[in-house]
């Protein structure tokens, strides 16, 4: 009997060390050093703000990042700056030999995530409430939730979308938005279908390409311009002389709509407004 007493005393005592270790593991990583905006973006959302240190030059949402160190991008960062920080893990966005390799001789883990359409979207969504708690798994109810909303406002046949991306007049071709990309499968979600070539995420087509897939809807992304007035007109002008009528034709600027991170939602709904 005292034999399985001490046993019994043994196991509470290592399982009790083994949680309070893994414990004692999670609550010090506090400080982040995070490469990609999409995934500051998230972090933000998650409730995660806080422990970011260190972000890449491209990030530029939330304001709050421009408080934070940068330390350069995802193929030229420093790591100078990096260890400065004395980050206690490394998040970046893809895959780096050299940047999991840096972070092996910090001691620290390199995490990393993918964010090609929205089904990567919701796995870093997971991952980051798997490892961290916070609000991570309710932004991804919320963004399940908007979706199932809009899809109920889309109208009925679906239209078709095309979604063309800096748009450059007299350029022989466009590139758009191709099917697997996050950007056409929230179009999809939301009640629409996508025009788009069957293969490649971000194709070239010609304007004779756009004619064949016929599309209901013209999506045109601006990411970078300054004066949107001239470039809505003339943008809004070329598709008319091409035979779309000015109320099958939208044009949205600014580099959120392409960033799958912490504003998708808001995506989503103006996506919705243009189809509609």
């Amino acid at each position: 009997m005292k034999d399985c007493c001490f046993i019994l005393l043994i196991f509470l005592c290592v399982f009790g060390c083994t949680k309070r270790e893994q414990s004692i593991t999670e609550l010090d990583d506090v400080r982040f050093v995070v490469l990609g905006p999409s995934l500051v973006e998230l972090m933000h959302v998650s409730g995660l703000s806080g422990r970011i240190v260190g972000v890449d030059r491209y990030s530029e949402w939330p304001l709050w990042v421009d408080t934070l160190q940068s330390v350069g991008g995802y193929l030229d960062p420093s790591f100078e700056q990096i260890a400065a920080l004395e980050p206690t893990s490394l998040h970046i966005v893809g895959s780096s030999s050299f940047l999991r390799d840096f972070a092996g001789e910090l001691g620290i883990p390199c995490y990393t995530y993918s964010f090609e359409d929205l089904t990567d979207i919701y796995s870093v969504l997971d991952s980051l409430s798997a490892r961290y708690g916070g609000e991570a798994s309710i932004f991804r109810e919320q963004v399940e939730s908007t979706l199932d909303s809009l899809r109920v406002l889309s109208p009925e046949p679906r239209v078709s979308v095309l979604v063309i991306l800096d748009h450059r007049s007299g350029a022989s071709g466009m590139t758009v938005a191709g099917r697997g990309v996050f950007l056409t499968e929230i179009i999809e979600e939301i009640g629409g279908t996508v025009a788009a070539p069957e293969l490649g995420t971000w194709p070239t087509v010609s304007l004779e390409g756009v004619l064949a897939l016929d599309p209901d809807v013209i999506i045109s992304i601006y990411s970078n311009v300054r004066d949107t007035m001239s470039v809505r007109d003339s943008e809004t002008e070329f598709w008319n002389e091409a035979g779309f009528v000015s109320g099958q034709i939208s044009v949205l600027f600014g580099s959120s709509y392409l960033i799958p991170g912490g504003r998708i939602r808001a995506t989503a709904e103006r996506l919705s407004e243009c189809m509609r």
